[in-house]
């Protein structure tokens, strides 16, 4: 799990490719603004390409783990840290039970990160995607972008942490 401590400028649980065929019905496809990034960056934590992640759009997101698992950022580089310490782009890394991590702000050639969990989001799926809508107000997190005080649960990692924290691109 993942307890929220800045929101940001605008943090979404967003997927890829979204929920598709209800535009119709006046329903958003929502979904991933870079999905390369997000789905490197599942791929590195073990998820499917398409799993659900954190699109941190315009940076100054923080939280802290409530458990041990692997995350990879990808996107923009927001200059994310763990612990006061700078995290690697494109790469897993292993994170414990109380790390705290932090983004600044828009990166030099981009204006949203990615945040992938081991496991993914566990948020339910609506229409087929774990998108957010915040127009509509459905998909993601309570239908809306992610706030100080907001728990975020995972799912169960598809293999051992460590086994995962070895993966490269």
């Amino acid at each position: 799990m993942l307890k929220v401590i800045n929101g940001g400028i605008e943090t979404l649980v967003e997927d890829w490719p979204g929920r598709l065929g209800y535009l119709g019905k006046g329903m958003s496809a929502s979904g991933a603004f870079d999905n390369v990034a997000l789905g490197l960056g599942n791929i590195l934590v073990g998820n499917a390409a398409g799993e659900a992640g954190l699109e941190i759009t315009g940076g100054f997101f923080e939280a802290e783990f409530d458990g041990d698992t692997v995350i990879a950022i990808t996107g923009t580089d927001m200059q994310p840290t763990l612990n006061g310490e700078k995290v690697p782009m494109y790469e897993p890394v292993m994170v414990t039970r109380g790390d705290h991590i932090k983004f600044l702000h828009i990166g030099p050639m981009g204006f949203r990160a990615y945040l992938t969990l081991a496991g993914g989001i566990d948020v339910p799926a609506y229409l087929g995607s774990k998108s957010t809508c915040i127009f509509g107000s459905y998909g993601g997190f309570q239908g809306r972008k992610l706030a100080p005080g907001d728990v975020v649960k995972t799912g169960a990692p598809k293999a051992g942490l460590s086994e995962l924290a070895a993966n490269r691109l």
